[in-house]
């Protein structure tokens, strides 16, 4: 099976990081951390989890979506999206998914993209984003 089928094939997974969340824009520090991918240096096929904690918001921020970009090793863009399931009314988010079972060894890395949010003191956030390190099977 070639790689573009592969991740097609990833896209299509039920269990495939399933979720939605954004802030309103005018919320003032509104904040995501980083994703923690659980484990952090995967193989070919192996399971991973994503979470990403509650937003540090103010009450008025409304959570609708995380959408989660998947990098493998060299892409310039990402393999796959996904959408994260919430876990609590905080924001709190949660996702699972299977490494394609033809990826590179070499690292690469989830990123949340597309937040409508702003960062205290700052015009706009960099995407949140953690490191995943792929391995030989």
């Amino acid at each position: 099976m070639g790689a573009g089928a592969t991740r097609a094939g990833l896209l299509l997974a039920p269990v495939v990081l399933t979720a939605l969340v954004g802030c309103a824009p005018e919320a003032s520090g509104c904040e995501v951390d980083d994703p923690v991918v659980t484990p952090a240096a995967v193989a070919p096929g192996d399971e991973v989890e994503v979470t990403i904690a509650g937003l540090a918001c103010s009450s008025d921020v409304t959570v609708e979506q995380y959408t989660l970009e998947l990098y493998l090793p060299g892409d310039t863009e990402p393999s796959a999206t996904f959408r994260l399931d919430i876990t609590g009314s905080d924001g709190a988010a949660r996702g699972v998914f299977d490494v394609p079972t033809d990826v590179s060894p070499g690292e690469g890395y989830v990123a949340i993209a597309g937040l409508p949010l702003r960062c205290e003191g700052a015009a706009s956030c960099p995407d949140p984003a953690a490191a995943i390190m792929f391995t030989e099977p």
